[in-house]
């Protein structure tokens, strides 16, 4: 079949445009790039190495929706090539459509099942909707097919790193030394390495990484951010405050910046300079999804204390509204919540990973699992269904105030993890909040007959309210206490702070913990 002319000119000329375009995308020109790429699909609109390359242009551009159409495309004229569905994942993903970008992921592993790349870009999509267990397999896949791989060693580090485990956070340190020898520039694993070391002890250490990963990405919000917390920890009020200065230069709308502005603000006695930052925060975040939100949160109730501005903290923790004790709603197939209890103690018992005193957590004297949601034995699955039904009964009772930073908004979808807690005498749980979560939960399986009789004699009870040694400060809280008993579900907000008052009796106690993180 001959061609005409004019088509052999129309050939040559998408060919010319398509030359033009690469050599200016490998030159970082990607708007020029595009243009170009644009031309020469305009004359051969068939050409699917092109639009490929345009779709990766228009991505470097943040045009993640114009990229999604053009991998799209490719998908339904080359629906066989993996990478077609791997590159529209990467643009769903950057457009925030993770859902539809899980799907083209598992499409693009349908066809290639070990490619590296779409394993671990398929646990870090797991990570985020908070299927962490199943993330690690999907990074720890990627690794077996490509030992090298350093994103897959960040990401994994970086799921690591929030478990207690002690030889978790080795494992998540072995990682992140090894990306970093491979790869020393990398901000994120100097970002993540000083998650990891942060514990007591070895906070100059993780300052240090934090500094090296600010160095390496001076505009990185997150590198400031990081380095922000990494001295507070350590202690270093002065440098926390000029790195949440650079965080909010990077990003004046971030909550997180304004939180540890206001952090550091407290610590260095100004007080009313606290406040303002942390009002600033939580009105960056009308959504309440920044990260900082449950810390933000508990920071302006102590700090409006802190200035005798008790009528003003009262209705921010409004214990009556907020902090919801009920029995638990008896689960199909027990007889009783006795039985109930009985079962579920039994399970935890009996748990492999019940482990006396993990590292990092606020439990002292006491033995703790990981998270029973992982595996969930018959007693806890059914446990946390008639657990789930509370939640949205507290849900709905609860009234929409735009005004309050707790009731303005609440997630439409979260995942739960759960954890069981066994003590005796001497056993305590220090005050503490839960950090990214909304709303947290406390249950009693188990309970000594000699607990607290009144709130003048609260032994073992729960009690709110009471601030960490962090915000040291001259005033009385504003606490509540709440007596446990077997069957009771304790239900509020992961932004109060919370705590076991300690108790003598030589019994075994077993409570069961949860957090609600959204989605």
């Amino acid at each position: 079949m001959r061609t005409t002319g004019s088509a052999r000119a129309r050939t040559k000329a998408g060919v010319d445009a398509a030359g033009e375009g690469r050599a200016l995308h490998k030159a970082g020109r990607l708007k020029e790039a595009a243009r170009a790429y644009e031309k020469a699909l305009k004359a051969d609109p068939r050409d699917d190495t092109t639009r490929s390359l345009l779709g990766a242009a228009r991505l470097g551009l943040g045009q993640a929706g114009a990229a999604v159409d053009c991998f799209r495309m490719l998908v339904r004229r080359a629906g066989d090539d993996p990478r077609n569905h791997f590159n529209l994942a990467i643009a769903l993903t950057a457009a925030g459509r993770t859902e539809e970008a899980e799907a083209s992921i598992r499409a693009c592993l349908e066809r290639a099942p070990d490619d590296p790349a779409a394993l671990n870009n398929l646990g870090d999509l797991l990570r985020r909707r908070g299927a962490l267990e199943e993330a690690e397999r999907h990074f720890r896949k990627a690794l077996a097919h490509a030992p090298g791989m350093v994103e897959a060693m960040v990401n994994l580090a970086a799921l690591l790193a929030n478990r207690y485990q002690t030889e978790h956070r080795d494992e998540a340190e072995a990682l992140l030394r090894r990306a970093i020898a491979a790869r020393p520039g990398l901000a994120r694993a100097h970002e993540i390495l000083a998650q990891v070391i942060g514990a007591p002890g070895r906070r100059a250490e993780a300052l240090a990484a934090a500094r090296e990963a600010a160095a390496l990405a001076p505009r990185a919000l997150s590198a400031q951010v990081g380095l922000a917390r990494a001295a507070i920890l350590a202690g270093d009020y002065e440098a926390a405050e000029a790195a949440a200065s650079r965080a909010i230069e990077a990003d004046p709308d971030s909550a997180e910046a304004h939180y540890l502005a206001g952090a550091a603000a407290y610590k260095l006695n100004r007080v009313e300079a606290a406040r303002a930052a942390f009002e600033t925060s939580l009105a960056r975040d009308p959504e309440n999804r920044s990260p900082s939100h449950a810390e933000c949160v508990a920071a302006l109730f102590v700090t409006l204390q802190a200035l005798s501005h008790g009528e003003l903290a009262a209705p921010l923790m409004d214990y009556r509204r907020l902090v919801r004790p009920a029995l638990l709603p008896l689960p199909e197939g027990f007889a009783d919540h006795a039985e109930l209890n009985r079962k579920l103690a039994a399970e935890i018992r009996a748990h492999p990973t019940l482990r006396f005193d993990p590292e990092g957590r606020v439990a002292h004297g006491a033995a703790l699992t990981d998270n029973l949601l992982a595996d969930p034995s018959p007693a806890h699955a059914a446990f946390i269904g008639a657990v789930r039904r509370a939640i949205e009964d507290y849900r709905t009772a609860l009234p929409i105030e735009p005004s309050h930073p707790i009731l303005r908004a609440r997630p439409k979808a979260y995942h739960m993890v759960s954890w069981a807690t066994l003590t005796r005498a001497g056993g305590l749980i220090d005050s503490h909040i839960h950090e990214h979560s909304w709303l947290s939960g406390a249950y009693y399986a188990t309970l000594p007959d000699m607990n607290g009789t009144s709130p003048e004699n609260p032994e073992g009870w729960i009690e709110f309210g009471r601030p960490t040694p962090f915000f040291t400060a001259g005033f009385e809280p504003l606490v509540h206490l709440v007596r446990p008993e077997p069957g009771l579900l304790v239900l509020f907000p992961s932004a109060l702070f919370h705590r076991t008052v300690p108790f003598t009796d030589e019994a075994e106690r077993i409570s069961l913990s949860f957090n609600c993180y959204p989605d």
